[in-house]
């Protein structure tokens, strides 16, 4: 099955990009959808779930990490045409890796989001059209594992009638840390977002609002490529300096 996937994401990438500048009958841009190409049509990932007479919260001190566009889907992947440094639509992906981090998010509107985000950044840039269409499509390339792992990484399950003291942590936490103008909204807020899914819609507006919440790192694969690079850099100095380094005395001897 992998295999399979492998082989439509290389066929949708081949097709992408000799699309380039075909329009349709509207006369729009080119950029087409490969959404519901077998193998990356959505996929239902299941909800974090608490036992009965519990309910899912986030974290006292929830944070929120970006590993940018790259890291986003199956695993790194370096597009074609892409240009050094982050993408016009870095701010989209960012969004993505917090929308998955927020205890309660459902995985397909955190994708649909993304789509939505990186089209409206995007407008009529073409190449910028193109590179989001293909992160769209790699969303689903992982499965349900990375949606998994933040979630668990971001809920915690507690009480009913402890919930609600919980959640006001939670606001008064974001507040204080990321916009601490706001921090009298908190008590009024809590009594609105009564269950998982409202909590999960204010945090996502929240971070929205204020994009600073989301820390930004680099990627596991980002960082290997990077030591990669910097070892084949400081190979090839070594083979330079022992290169400059042999004696050549013989070529002054006279014959």
């Amino acid at each position: 099955m992998k295999a399979i996937k492998i082989l439509y994401l290389f066929n949708a990438i081949s097709i992408l990009y000799a699309s380039e500048g075909d329009s349709g009958s509207d006369g729009g841009g080119g950029t087409p959808d490969y959404g519901d190409l077998p193998g990356f049509g959505e996929k239902p990932c299941p909800m974090f779930r608490c036992s009965t007479g519990y309910v899912a919260i986030p974290k006292d001190r929830a944070k929120f990490i970006s590993t940018g566009c790259e890291d986003m889907g199956g695993g790194m992947m370096i597009q074609p045409n892409q240009a050094a440094g982050r993408e016009k639509f870095a701010s989209c992906c960012d969004q993505w890796h917090a929308c998955y981090q927020v205890c309660g998010s459902p995985k397909k509107l955190c994708d649909d989001a993304f789509k939505q985000c990186s089209t409206v950044v995007c407008g009529a840039d073409e190449e910028c059209n193109k590179s989001a269409n293909l992160k769209g499509m790699m969303l689903n390339f992982g499965g349900c594992q990375k949606y998994d792992a933040a979630q668990r990484s971001a809920c915690q399950c507690t009480s009913k009638n402890t919930a609600e003291g919980k959640r006001l942590d939670v606001l008064n936490y974001f507040y204080k840390n990321h916009a601490p103008d706001g921090q009298g909204k908190a008590s009024t807020l809590v009594k609105k977002v009564d269950t998982t899914a409202k909590m999960a819609a204010l945090m996502r507006k929240l971070i929205e609002k204020y994009p600073k919440a989301i820390k930004i790192e680099k990627s596991s694969q980002e960082e290997m490529m990077q030591r990669i690079m910097r070892e084949a850099r400081e190979k090839k100095k070594d083979e330079e300096e022992k290169v400059d380094d042999i004696d050549d005395s013989d070529e002054n001897i006279e014959l």
